[in-house]
């Protein structure tokens, strides 16, 4: 017989996962809504968002309404174009205005 020991590869040590840091869903909605705070304040500033507001406040009957959809979706969109990474939110919020434009009553 032969009195050598066969070769035994050593097993490496585990490895540890990488630790994934994961955050609640009341964190996630809080950097949401941090998020889409700053684009708004950010679309806002746009010269030409102030002028489309100011024609929507002072337009009254259906042309008020034309001219505060017009405003929101000018808004709305900016605000995609600043944090796309939002942009779900953003469509749900346009969508709840929208809907609330169309149904208030403008005198």
């Amino acid at each position: 017989m032969n009195s050598q020991v066969p070769f035994v590869p050593t097993t490496p040590e585990k490895q540890e996962e990488p630790t994934v840091e994961t955050k609640s869903p009341a964190e996630e909605e809080a950097e949401e809504t941090s998020r889409f705070q700053a684009a708004k304040i950010k679309a806002l500033a746009d010269p030409a968002l102030e002028d489309l507001q100011s024609k929507a406040d002072s337009a009254t009957g259906d042309e008020g309404k034309a001219a505060t959809r017009k405003y929101y979706k000018a808004l709305y969109g900016k605000m995609r174009d600043i944090d796309p990474g939002i942009k779900e939110r953003i469509d749900r919020t346009e969508a709840a205005t929208l809907k609330r434009v169309e149904s208030e009553n403008m005198p």
